[in-house]
């Protein structure tokens, strides 16, 4: 990792861009094997130069105009949470990289690199869990919440690397991962990109710095897929699965069995025995980690044992409890309607939802209008300017209650109220945590707080 990164640093003028946990670890690794190079760490918030303590080889930049530099130096350091989206790249003389560009190249044979509007969090989990049953040699980094870099004292040339990749991480990659899974496509982000053709060009990097010699694995049901498929040229080796479809090279449905398909080889897997993934959408999920395990020579038996057991994640449809007669679910990690819609469906029987939260800007017409459908739903509490958007499309006459705060107590206390014992209330925003949260994580984990309160 020293000589990889002596590449970007020696001789070169070099700017850390965010200091978050990502930008952090950077820097900690420049600092590792690189202890007297000058550098700048440029960020919106003044109080993050606490973060690095003494150090006289930093320059810190802050406050509104902390981008304002960038086209004087050679290598740009990029946290995920930055977007260059107001940026003329074409006027930066440096190359813009980052610790997930730089891993890439370092490890690239020994990564399953996964990215996806949604799943992406549950298809790693998945994965590592199925590898884990074969080998104590695999580690999971990434977007999941840790920085490539922290975990390299762990890698050696054996380990299986699982990496969950967000389209923030993948914008600037040179590199694609040996193995890379595709979820699906659905708008998000329009805040961090200038339009959702960046953004889906930004994930399909993952496939276009691949090689031949590499696999890139796909939802075939995915029309979004579909079409970059046909526009850009991806140059690795394509295997594909589907809900609905049999197919020829990847995975398919066949009763109530997963079957896995290739030139040499057939297995069947069964998902009746985790009820987590006998759902539409984990069902794909299951599928792309099945073509991943395969390919990275796990056995059909540790690849079974692995679905049978995995627990799914904290707040995705995350069953908090009964309390009162009343069924309460967490799936706070819903931030797009398509999210929320799945959430809906799956678990049924919801009387009550919690929508809302930060407004990017994402079209929520076809929620509401899924909304109007569900004729078991009693009430809508809405929160956030997204859930003030919502509400303007709203019909005049709707069949359900709705009710708008900004106050969390107030909302569970009104779910609390309205729902009937036997029935269930879903936290499933459709939005952004970040107008009152820190995370959705934040928000999920105070919804569960006050559920429990009595």
């Amino acid at each position: 990792m020293k000589k990889m990164l002596k590449r970007y640093i020696e001789g070169k003028k070099v700017i850390i861009l965010g200091l978050g946990k990502e930008g952090l670890s950077t820097y900690r690794l420049i600092r590792k094997y690189f202890p007297g190079k000058p550098l700048t760490i440029a960020d919106k918030d003044k109080s993050k130069q606490e973060l690095i303590g003494e150090d006289k080889h930093v320059r810190f930049i802050s406050g509104p105009d902390y981008m304002k530099e960038l086209a004087a130096f050679d290598t740009l350091f990029k946290a995920p949470g930055i977007t260059l989206k107001e940026i003329d790249h074409n006027s930066l003389r440096g190359i813009i990289t980052s610790q997930t560009d730089i891993f890439l190249q370092a490890f690239h044979n020994q990564i399953t690199g996964i990215t996806g509007t949604k799943g992406k969090s549950t298809t790693a989990s998945l994965l590592y869990h199925i590898i884990k049953q074969e080998t104590e040699n695999a580690i999971l980094v990434g977007n999941i919440g840790v920085p490539p870099f922290d975990s390299l004292e762990e890698i050696d040339e054996f380990s299986q690397i699982v990496m969950e990749l967000s389209a923030h991480q993948l914008e600037f990659i040179h590199r694609g991962p040996k193995i890379a899974i595709l979820l699906n496509l659905f708008q998000e982000h329009l805040d961090h990109f200038i339009s959702f053709p960046d953004y889906k060009k930004a994930k399909m990097n993952m496939g276009l710095t691949q090689t031949p010699g590499d696999l890139f694995i796909y939802n075939g049901d995915d029309g979004n897929i579909i079409e970059c498929l046909n526009e850009l040229k991806i140059h690795s080796q394509k295997m594909m699965y589907s809900g609905f479809d049999k197919v020829f090279k990847g995975c398919y449905n066949e009763g109530k069995k997963v079957v896995y398909s290739a030139l040499k080889d057939s297995s069947s897997f069964t998902l009746d025995n985790n009820p987590r993934l006998n759902v539409s959408h984990n069902r794909l999920n299951a599928m792309a980690a099945i073509i991943a395990a395969k390919h990275r020579n796990i056995s059909n038996r540790s690849i079974q044992q692995g679905l049978n057991t995995f627990e799914g994640l904290e707040h995705r449809m995350e069953y908090v409890g009964e309390v009162d007669g009343v069924h309460y679910y967490n799936d706070s990690i819903a931030t797009i309607p398509e999210a929320t819609m799945e959430a809906v469906k799956s678990i049924g029987n919801i009387e009550t939802l919690i929508l809302g939260g930060y407004d990017r800007g994402i079209d929520y017409r076809g929620l509401i209008h899924f909304l109007e459908k569900q004729k078991r739903l009693k009430t809508v509490l809405f929160t956030g300017d997204a859930g003030k958007r919502m509400m303007s499309y709203l019909p005049k006459h709707i069949h359900f209650h709705y009710f708008l705060s900004n106050d969390y107590k107030k909302l569970v206390k009104e779910a609390k109220q309205r729902t009937a014992k036997g029935k269930s209330c879903l936290l499933s925003p459709a939005a952004a945590s970040y107008d009152q949260f820190k995370n959705f994580e934040e928000r999920g984990r105070l919804f569960k707080s006050l559920v429990s309160c009595k």
